[in-house]
C-alpha cells in the first residue's frame, strides 16, 4: 500500500514519486516471486483510475502466480493480511489498529512516522530500508505468531470518550 501522486499533484516529503513506488513495487516482487507465501499489490485508488490491472502486471512484469493486483476494497485484503508493507500511507495506521503487523519499507533512508512505536521485542512496527532486510525478516517471520504479538497492538487502541475528543479539539 502506498500513496501515489500522479504528475499533476504537489509531492510532500512523506510521499513517493512515481518512479520511487514504480521500483519499490519492483522490489517487493523480486523478494515475493520465489516464495510460498502471496503478495497481494494494493494499488491506491488514485493509481487505479490512471492505470487498468492488466495495465499493471504488464508494466511490474509480474509472471508469479503468488503475486496479485487486487481488485479487492483495502478492508477486503486487510482483513486476510498475515503483514502490510508499505512506505508513507495510513495503510499502516489502519492495519495496526487492525492487529496487523506493518514494515515500512524506505530505502531512501528518509521516513518514519511510526518510529516512536518502534518496539525491538514487538515486532509490529518494522523499518526496513533495504530489500536483504525484508527478505531475512520474512525468512524468519512466524505467521502464526499473530495470537502471541495481540497484546502488543494494545498501545495502537484507541478508546474515545467525551473528554478524549474535546481533548483532541
Amino acid at each position: 500500500a502506498s500513496t501515489f501522486k500522479n504528475e499533476s499533484n504537489m509531492k510532500f516529503f512523506g510521499v513517493e514519486t512515481f518512479d520511487e513506488y514504480f521500483e519499490s513495487v519492483k522490489d517487493l516482487i523480486k523478494i515475493f516471486k520465489d516464495k510460498k507465501i502471496n503478495l497481494i499489490i494494493q494499488p491506491h485508488p488514485t493509481l487505479k483510475k490512471n492505470f487498468s490491472n492488466d495495465d499493471l502486471v504488464k508494466l511490474f512484469q509480474i509472471s508469479s502466480n503468488n503475486i496479485k493486483i487486487s481488485n479487492h476494497t483495502f478492508s477486503e485484503n486487510l482483513k486476510k493480511t498475515s503483514i502490510l508493507i508499505s512506505f508513507s500511507s495510513t495503510a499502516l495506521e489502519e492495519a495496526l489498529l487492525s492487529n496487523v503487523p506493518v514494515i515500512i519499507y524506505d530505502k531512501w533512508n528518509r521516513y518514519n512516522h511510526l518510529n516512536k512505536f518502534k518496539d525491538i521485542n514487538d515486532q509490529i512496527v518494522n523499518y526496513f530500508t533495504s530489500v536483504k532486510m525484508i527478505e531475512s525478516y520474512l525468512n524468519n517471520y512466524n505467521f502464526d505468531n499473530i495470537k502471541y504479538l495481540k497484546s502488543a497492538f494494545n498501545k495502537f487502541n484507541v478508546k474515545f470518550n467525551k473528554s478524549n475528543i474535546e481533548d483532541l479539539l
